[in-house]
C-alpha cells in the first residue's frame, strides 16, 4: 500500500514537471503575433495634419496584429524636420509630404497610398521581417512597438 503511494504521488510530480515543461504558464507563444519577426518602419506626421491622424488609428490597428517596430517623427519639431529634409534629399526624387512612411526600400506618401500598400507590404513582410530603414548617415531609429506619440513624438 505504501509503496502504491509512493508510485502514485512519483507519477504525479513527474507528470505536472512534464506537463509545465510542455505548457507554459505563458501561453503567448500560441499566437502568431509573438512568434514573428519584427517590421521596423519610420512615421513621419504632423500634429497638424488631419490625414495624419487617419494613418495614426490605421498604425494602431496594424499593431495590434503584427510586430510593428514605428519609430513617429512629428515634422512640427525642428530637429524632426531636419531629418525629414535630410531623408528626402537622399531618398526623394520628388518633394515629400506627410504623412509619409519608409518600410524595407519602400517610401509611401500620403493617406490613399499608405492605407492602400501598408497591410500589403506588412503582409508581405509578416514571416521574414524588416530591418529599420535608412535615414541617412548618424541617424539611429530607436522605436517604441506601438506608434507612441506621448513620447515619440517630439526629438529623435
Amino acid at each position: 500500500m505504501v509503496h502504491r503511494s509512493i508510485f502514485t504521488l512519483f507519477v504525479l510530480v513527474i507528470s505536472s514537471v512534464l506537463f509545465s515543461i510542455v505548457m507554459p504558464a505563458d501561453r503567448s507563444w500560441a499566437g502568431r503575433k509573438n512568434s514573428a519577426p519584427d517590421i521596423w518602419l519610420v512615421y513621419f506626421g504632423s500634429s497638424d495634419c488631419p490625414q495624419c491622424e487617419t494613418i495614426n488609428i490605421l498604425l494602431d490597428k496594424l499593431s495590434n496584429k503584427n510586430r510593428l517596430k514605428i519609430k513617429h517623427y512629428d515634422i512640427e519639431d525642428d530637429k524632426n524636420y531636419a531629418l525629414f529634409k535630410k531623408v528626402e534629399s537622399i531618398h526623394g526624387e520628388s518633394k515629400f509630404s506627410v504623412p509619409l512612411i519608409i518600410i524595407s526600400d519602400d517610401i509611401l506618401v500620403g493617406v490613399d497610398e499608405i492605407k492602400s500598400k501598408l497591410p500589403k507590404f506588412i503582409k508581405s513582410l509578416a514571416k521574414k521581417g524588416a530591418d529599420p530603414p535608412y535615414l541617412g548617415p548618424g541617424e539611429p531609429v530607436h522605436v517604441s512597438r506601438r506608434c507612441d506619440r506621448s513620447n515619440n513624438s517630439k526629438g529623435g
